[in-house]
């Protein structure tokens, strides 16, 4: 099973800031769970589509969550 998250941003830095600490968390979780279940892992991935934030929420997001795909 591929999950995807597709998250739309314009100067959220500090929402993200709590958001992606517990989307992890969250993928961890249902990627542990899945293989418990059926021996199975899962993908995951996080995409972020930034419309010109001047609140340095790219900066952020590529220095402390280099996984995420901006």
């Amino acid at each position: 099973m591929i999950v995807s998250i597709l998250l739309v941003s314009h100067n959220n830095r500090k929402d993200l800031e709590l958001l992606l600490p517990s989307l992890y968390q969250a993928l961890e979780h249902l990627e542990q769970s899945r293989e418990d279940i059926a021996g199975k892992t899962s993908s995951s991935e996080i995409l972020l589509v930034d419309n010109c934030s001047s609140d340095l929420t790219v900066e952020f997001v590529e220095r402390h969550f280099p996984d995420v795909i901006i």
